[in-house]
């Protein structure tokens, strides 16, 4: 199953920056220039509670910092909610928690409030907590796509891989063609073993948002389950040419094809700006061997 670098769903929030890593708690998501930074165009006399939802879901933190900053004192529940979710994409579980139990935020939409403790249960390690919370909210959050992804993420991490596939299906079923939940699904689909329908689902994903890092690298490791290398491209410097190597040597040693394993790690290590135990011990795990 796709695991390191953190750039896949196990990592939950994932991002091109987090491909440098080593596995541990995820850095903040890589920021994405603001659609209307400039607050005199007429944005600053919008509510800021609705600009830092818009700027939470489109992943510009830093932006949404700035209006949750403008609501310290605003009394709505939603704003808790919002810097609670704010907090779990910086990799701040606790926070996210001790936000959500404080009074007033069990008034905020009930799914969305409910997703968002169940990833926090998640990061800090108490997945079957976080599963009970999700499963709880199955019947009232049925046409909720979000809540759906969230039962999906619950599932991965848990390798419940037929609870994953099943539930992203059904938040996709309510969501078309939203690119998250369908990279989500294609990770489910590598874990299960059908790197083929993976790779045709990603593969699409990346001609629509050609710049999509964590898409590359899945499709990266599908296609090495299918024994097809991958191709650098202009825009890869040394680093992201060896991480994307890194995950093609996985998705080859997933699928036994450990002399294609072999030579992908080997060529990683070569392209590594710098010296990566857990790069080397993947290499070590592989090299000369037959089987």
């Amino acid at each position: 199953m796709p695991c390191r670098p953190a750039t896949c769903l196990a990592a939950l929030l994932v991002s091109a920056a987090q491909a440098t890593g080593a596995g541990a708690a995820p850095p903040p998501p890589v920021e994405q220039a603001s659609a209307n930074p400039d607050p005199s165009n007429g944005v600053a006399a919008a509510d800021p509670l609705i600009l830092a939802d818009d700027a939470l879901q489109g992943r510009r933190l830093f932006e949404a910092q700035m209006y949750l900053d403008r609501l310290a004192a605003d009394p709505r529940p939603e704003a808790l909610l919002l810097r609670a979710e704010l907090a779990l994409l910086r990799g701040r579980p606790h926070e996210a928690l001790a936000l959500l139990a404080r009074p007033g935020a069990d008034s905020t939409p009930v799914c969305r409030t409910g997703a968002a403790a169940a990833m926090a249960l998640l990061q800090v390690g108490r997945a079957e907590q976080a599963s009970a919370r999700s499963e709880a909210l199955d019947s009232r959050c049925s046409a909720d796509p979000f809540h759906w992804r969230t039962r999906g993420r619950i599932s991965y991490a848990r390798r419940d891989i037929p609870g994953a596939l099943a539930a992203f299906r059904q938040a996709l079923a309510l969501q078309p063609s939203d690119p998250g939940i369908e990279n989500d699904l294609a990770v489910s689909l590598i874990a299960a073993g059908d790197a083929e329908q993976a790779a045709g689902m990603l593969t699409e994903l990346l001609r629509q948002a050609p710049e999509a890092s964590d898409v590359s690298l899945n499709l990266d490791f599908a296609n090495a389950m299918r024994g097809i290398e991958p191709v650098r491209r202009p825009q890869d410097d040394d680093q992201m040419w060896s991480i994307r190597l890194e995950m093609a040597g996985q998705g080859a040693r997933q699928a036994r094809r450990i002399k294609l394993a072999e030579s992908l790690l080997a060529r990683a290590l070569l392209n590594r700006p710098r010296h990566d135990d857990a790069l080397w011990q993947q290499y070590a795990e592989v090299a000369g061997r037959d089987d």
